[in-house]
């Protein structure tokens, strides 16, 4: 998979996006504490196409009220993984 562009997903984010090497995520940490780690991995089960499996995880536990701001962050993050296969 290609690499996401941080630039543009924290050019419009609530919350700064950046890259976990060590998971393979993208990482932000909300006002209330939580940090999220966003994957996108490599899934073999259409053997015809690209497919991947998307996690969201709660890194660290920490429970959140609704935030409208996390929501925002991961649809970016969502839609910058489609555009970057649909562009190449």
């Amino acid at each position: 998979m290609k690499s996401l562009a941080l630039d543009v997903i924290n050019a419009s984010a609530p919350y700064e996006v950046y890259w976990h090497e060590v998971s393979h995520t993208y990482r932000f940490r909300s006002d209330y504490d939580v940090v999220l780690a966003i994957g996108f991995d490599d899934d073999d089960i259409i053997e015809t196409a690209e497919s991947y499996v998307f996690s969201i995880i709660n890194v660290n536990n920490v429970p959140s009220p609704r935030d409208l701001k996390m929501r925002d962050t991961v649809m970016l993050i969502i839609e910058n993984f489609f555009n970057r296969l649909a562009h190449g």
